[in-house]
C-alpha cells in the first residue's frame, strides 16, 4: 500500500568532510603564509628600531656639538682635552681627535660635554660614544645604543642585539659602520674630512635670534664670525667664503620644513657689506655690518679687522599690517615666501645657524619660536590672543572655526 511517505532504503546518508590530506595541505598553507608575515614583520621592526637608533646618535650628535661651539667660544677648549685619544686617526695628539663614553664620567670632558643636560636621563644612561676633534670643538663620529634588546610592546624581544660599549668603540676607531645594522646606530663622518692640524681658535663666534610679534612679525637676527689671527680686508674675504648662514622655518608642531621646504643661505662674503644683505624683495631689511659702518650704527671704519672679528644684523620681515602679507603680495614682501607654508595661527621655529665648509669655525646656532598670526592661539579653545592691530586683521582674515578673538 501506498502509504504516500518516501520510500526508506535503510542506509543513512554520509556527510562531506575534508580527508586527512586536505587538512594537510591546508595547515601547510597557513604555515607558509604565517611564516612569511613573521618574517616581513621582523624585518620592518628592525628598520624601524634602526632608524630609531641612528636618530637618536644624531640627537647626540647636535647636542654635543652645540656644547662644544659654546665651550669653542669662551676659549674653554681645555676642558675637553682629557678625552681618550682616537689612536687609529694619523697624528690624533696633534690633532686632538678624542672620544668620551658613557663609561668615561670621570673625565672632565665627558662634564664639559654631557653635563647640565646636554641629551635626556634616558639617552645619557644607555650606551653611547661621541669622537671630536678638541681643537675645532667639533664632534665627528657619534654612535647609540640602548643597553637592552628592546621589542615593539610584547614583540621584537631579542631581535635587535644590544652590542657591548667595547664593540661600538672598536667600530668608532675603525670608522666602520657598515656592520651597526640591528645593533646600534651612527651619525657623522666617516672619512674625518678637513681635519685641523693645530688649533685655530675663534673669538666672539655667535648667532642671535629674536622673534618680534607686534605690528610686524619679524625676526632679528646678529651674526658674530672672528678669526685668531691678523687678517686683511682681503683675506677676510677669502676666510669668509667657506662660511655661511643658513636659516629654517619649521613647524612647531611636527618640526618639519615650511613651505617652500628648503633652507635660505647667506654666503659669510655677503656679511661685508649691508647693501648685499637687504633685499626688499626677498623681506631682507635694516641691515648693518661692523665692515661697512654708516654714521650711528656704532662701528668705525676698520675695526673689525683690529677686533678680528665681523658683527652683521638684519630684520626678516614675516608678516605686517597689510592684506595679503603673506603670499607677498604687498609692497613690503615678507622673506623668501617662507610664511605662505605657515598653518594659520599655528606656532612656528625660526632657526638661525653659522656653519663653515673647512672646520675653520665651529657650527654655532640660535631659534626663537613664537605664533604665526596672533599674539597667541589655542586650537583647544578656538581663542586667538590679540594685542595689535595686525592680530585683529589676521584675526578677520583667518579661517579657523569657532575663532573667539580674544584682547
Amino acid at each position: 500500500m501506498n502509504t504516500g511517505r518516501g520510500i526508506f532504503t535503510g542506509r543513512r546518508r554520509q556527510k562531506a568532510g575534508f580527508s586527512m590530506a586536505e587538512l594537510l595541505i591546508v595547515v601547510a598553507i597557513l604555515t607558509i603564509l604565517g611564516a612569511i608575515v613573521g618574517v616581513s614583520s621582523v624585518s620592518m621592526y628592525r628598520n624601524m628600531k634602526q632608524t630609531q637608533l641612528d636618530k637618536t646618535a644624531e640627537t647626540i650628535f647636535h647636542a654635543a656639538q652645540d656644547r662644544l661651539s659654546e665651550i669653542y667660544a669662551y676659549g674653554r677648549e681645555e676642558t675637553i682635552e682629557d678625552g681618550i685619544l682616537v689612536d687609529s686617526v694619523p697624528d690624533a695628539a696633534t690633532k686632538k681627535v678624542m672620544y668620551i663614553s658613557s663609561a668615561t664620567t670621570d673625565k672632565n670632558a665627558y662634564t664639559a660635554i654631557m653635563g647640565n643636560d646636554t641629551v635626556s636621563a634616558e639617552i645619557l644612561n644607555n650606551f653611547w660614544v661621541i669622537e671630536y676633534q678638541a681643537s675645532s670643538c667639533r664632534v665627528l663620529n657619534v654612535v647609540y645604543s640602548d643597553k637592552t634588546s628592546e621589542g615593539l610592546g610584547s614583540f621584537g624581544g631579542g631581535i635587535n642585539a644590544a652590542p657591548s660599549l667595547s664593540d661600538m668603540v672598536a667600530d668608532l676607531k675603525l670608522h666602520n659602520f657598515t656592520s651597526r645594522k640591528n645593533k646600534y646606530g651612527w651619525f657623522g663622518d666617516a672619512t674625518l674630512t678637513d681635519l685641523q692640524a693645530n688649533n685655530k681658535k675663534v673669538g666672539n663666534t655667535s648667532v642671535d635670534v629674536e622673534v618680534i610679534n607686534e605690528e610686524n612679525l619679524y625676526a632679528h637676527v646678529r651674526v658674530s664670525v672672528g678669526w685668531e689671527d691678523n687678517l686683511t680686508q682681503s683675506e677676510v674675504s677669502q676666510f669668509l667664503e667657506h662660511q655661511k648662514v643658513v636659516i629654517t622655518l619649521k613647524d612647531a608642531d611636527d618640526t618639519s620644513l615650511l613651505a617652500p621646504s628648503k633652507d635660505f643661505e647667506i654666503s659669510g662674503k655677503d656679511l661685508l657689506a649691508k647693501g648685499t644683505i637687504n633685499s626688499d624683495s626677498d623681506g631682507f631689511y635694516n641691515a648693518k655690518s661692523s665692515a661697512d659702518p654708516d654714521a650711528g650704527d656704532g662701528f668705525t671704519a676698520d675695526q673689525y679687522l683690529t677686533d678680528r672679528y665681523l658683527t652683521a644684523s638684519w630684520d626678516m620681515l614675516l608678516d605686517s599690517l597689510s592684506a595679503d602679507a603673506f603670499t607677498g603680495s604687498n609692497s613690503k614682501k615678507t622673506f623668501e615666501g617662507y610664511s605662505t607654508g605657515i598653518t594659520s595661527g599655528s606656532n612656528f621655529y625660526f632657526i638661525a645657524k653659522l656653519v663653515s665648509d673647512d672646520g675653520s669655525t665651529p657650527e654655532v646656532s640660535d631659534y626663537d619660536i613664537d605664533n604665526s598670526k596672533f599674539a597667541s592661539y589655542s586650537p583647544s579653545t578656538g581663542k586667538a590672543y590679540i594685542e595689535y592691530g595686525r592680530h585683529l586683521q589676521n584675526a578677520g582674515m583667518a579661517q579657523l572655526a569657532d575663532l573667539n578673538a580674544v584682547q
